[in-house]
């Protein structure tokens, strides 16, 4: 059955606000659409007791909008006979529709779809509030999606600055995978070190999840030999397989892929190789991250699945027809914050993958239904950035700017470094300051398979955050002339239950010794008092240097102290030792443990001795005159006197120095120095 077709009104492109273009009187007794093109499904569509006939007929009298909703209520399956509630509304927040509906069985059925036409060069103009999209061939390792990669690839290394800025020609990565064999016929591979290729060589880079599956391909000191001769393809997992035959297809000769071109079992190996991902990212011509699959046995490429995108109707203007296309939304393609994942994109929550995506200056990620493209300058994928018509700023792609944080973010604080005198400050800029701290926020989020990697996996951003801050130390995550706002740092309300992991994976003092999300607490630059004086700091690390994994580390602080006793949960106390008279509360007062350490019992007579270390005093807040007191929440340790473990961190509230309670801390507290470790 051919596509039925929609009759736009001659006038449609008229973009005076208040001009309706509908034929019929308005607004639509149905669909309640005011007859303006930017109104469409702006008002939502909502239901009761109709069918898709009604809509038919009201669309054949002349309203758009109904002609369009009855297409949408049959493309997501809803029959004849329907006679229910419906919702019909463009998405909050993206260029989507959202459909909701109950089905046979009374339960809510929500779907978002994308609406397009073709984009085509020949058309004599565009259809004013529906955008114009590229058809996706649904299987990326068509000819149609390689042609598009190159093409991205091209454009970006060729007109694009910004992305041009990092990486070095020099950079050779000790070991790369050649895919060019001498035979067309032969696709066994071979692993070359740092010797047999030439400096500058081009590859390609991989990012993916290993999963839990075994990889027999992995190259160990016992069988390294075998693979600088050959790695039979057989061996390869389905992920290596295509991610090489995508290399082949962009004429590239080498890969990087971390299980073969780093020597597993060899912590020596690990740990040089382990200070190199910057490098090794920075330098590769694209990364391809592989979106869909939790393991390196599920592939890169896909085929999706028939109707992923399906002609409904021919919209007629002016006696030119467009094609009007309906496909399911995918939106966590498009944006890449936490809170928009999705199960179909494990790559997204694994914490290595975090900076692999950020410091490559590009990536094409494969999805489970488009190859996707981000950079510096730019975010795209295969069904077009078209999709501008949801926004009042047609002449931008608005909806596309947000979804590339925080890459584009980092490609600006790349940008910025490149500025002479950067790196010479004494002291930090309280954007660069905020830049480190909304990077580690983001990190701790993601998940870890070895809890020791805390700060590997971050140690690429941290050597480019070093270049803008190198004249000082970078200390378990922590910076030199920054470190009492560094030391803000509060473990998220549902995970600081979590113990903190064995072995220690940083000192106490640091956000990286615990398992969880931390968060920062903003440290006003002006009206902010630091209370705490820096006496000493030290770290000691393993062979990957300062960057690398942390053997131990000592904090000394000199500050106005606090013996204390902890006591009761919900709310939590805290106490003067002696006398037992309760200073804070969390009926006025932000108590956050950083980990199960600070073991909040509800028997009120058990009791945890510990120490509160005054850290700061602010007057100003987010431009806001309040007084707010901060406190470091510590443990005695087993090490000796005055030395410490940090287990929680404190934020008063205004009413704090107000109260009784603060003169209670006055009176009682002493200047002291505490080494934490």
């Amino acid at each position: 059955m051919l596509p039925s077709d929609i009759i736009l009104p001659e006038d449609w492109n008229i973009k005076l606000s208040k001009t309706p273009v509908s034929s019929k009187p308005l607004p639509c007794s149905l669909c309640k659409w005011s007859g303006r093109p930017r109104d469409l499904f702006v008002q939502p569509i909502v239901t009761i007791a109709r069918r898709i006939t009604d809509f038919r007929t009201s669309g054949t009298a002349g309203c758009t909008s109904c002609a369009i909703c009855a297409k949408i209520l049959e493309y997501v399956g809803i029959s004849e006979q329907w006679n229910d509630w419906a919702h019909v509304s463009k998405h909050p927040t993206a260029p989507h529709i959202r459909v909701s509906w109950n089905d046979r069985s009374r339960s809510n059925v929500q779907v978002d779809l994308s609406m397009y036409y073709p984009q085509d060069q020949n058309r004599p103009r565009a259809i004013e509030a529906i955008p114009a999209a590229s058809l996706m061939s649904g299987d990326t390792t068509s000819l149609q999606t390689m042609q598009w990669a190159k093409m991205k690839l091209l454009e970006c290394m060729s007109s694009h600055a910004d992305c041009l800025k990092s990486g070095t020609t020099q950079f050779k990565p000790t070991r790369l995978i050649r895919v060019r064999s001498p035979s067309d016929y032969d696709k066994d591979v071979v692993l070359m070190d740092k010797e047999d290729f030439p400096t500058g060589s081009a590859y390609v880079a991989l990012s993916h999840c290993w999963g839990k599956k075994p990889i027999h391909c992995i190259t160990t000191r016992s069988n390294i030999s075998d693979q600088m001769r050959c790695i039979p393809w057989q061996t390869l997992t389905r992920t290596f397989q295509d991610a090489i035959t995508f290399t082949r297809g962009l004429g590239i000769q080498y890969i990087w892929i971390d299980s073969i071109c780093i020597i597993q079992g060899d912590a020596d190996d690990w740990e040089k190789e382990s200070t190199k991902m910057l490098s090794v990212y920075e330098n590769a011509d694209v990364t391809l991250a592989g979106v869909y699959s939790g393991d390196s046995s599920g592939g890169l490429f896909s085929r999706a699945e028939q109707g992923l995108q399906k002609q409904v109707a021919n919209l007629v203007h002016l006696g030119n027809k467009y094609p009007l296309y309906l496909r399911q939304s995918h939106r966590f393609f498009h944006d890449w914050r936490t809170k928009h994942l999705s199960d179909a994109s494990p790559l997204f929550t694994r914490a290595w993958t975090f900076q692999e995506r950020l410091v490559s200056p590009r990536v094409l990620f494969f999805t489970e239904y488009e190859l996707l493209w981000e950079c510096f300058t730019s975010v795209d994928c295969e069904c077009g950035k078209g999709l501008v018509g949801w926004k009042e700023n047609d002449d931008e792609d608005m909806w596309l700017k947000e979804p590339i944080l925080p890459k584009k973010e980092f490609g600006g604080f790349i940008n910025a470094i490149q500025d002479p005198g950067a790196g010479e400050k004494d002291t930090p800029d309280r954007e660069t300051v905020s830049f480190w701290h909304n990077m580690v926020a983001r990190y701790s989020r993601f998940d870890l398979t070895v809890a020791t990697d805390r700060l590997p996996g971050i140690a690429a951003i941290a050597e480019i955050v070093h270049r803008k801050r190198s004249g000082e130390k970078y200390l378990a995550g922590i910076w030199s002339n920054s470190l009492i706002d560094d030391l803000h740092w509060k473990t998220d309300a549902l995970q600081y239950f979590l113990p903190r992991p064995i072995p220690a994976t940083a000192p106490s003092w640091s956000w990286a010794s615990v398992s969880g999300a931390v968060v920062f607490e903003k440290v006003a630059k002006e009206g902010c008092d630091r209370l705490i004086e820096v006496l000493d700091i030290h770290c000691e690390h393993t062979k990957g240097g300062a960057f690398g994994r942390v053997l131990s580390g000592r904090l000394i602080l000199r500050g106005r102290a606090l013996p204390c006793r902890i006591r009761g949960r919900y709310p939590t106390k805290i106490c003067t030792a002696t006398p037992d008279s309760v200073i804070l509360e969390d009926d006025w007062h932000s108590i956050f443990p950083d980990c199960a350490d600070l073991r909040q019992e509800p028997d009120e007579s058990i009791q945890q001795e510990a120490l509160l270390l005054e850290t700061t005093r602010s007057f100003q807040v987010d431009n806001i005159w309040l007084s707010r007191y901060t406190f470091l929440v510590l443990s005695p340790s087993s090490c000796g006197d005055d030395t410490y473990s940090r287990i929680g961190y404190v934020s008063t509230a205004t009413e704090f120095m107000r109260s009784e309670r603060y003169k209670l801390f006055e009176d009682f507290c002493v200047t002291r120095e505490c080494t934490i470790i």
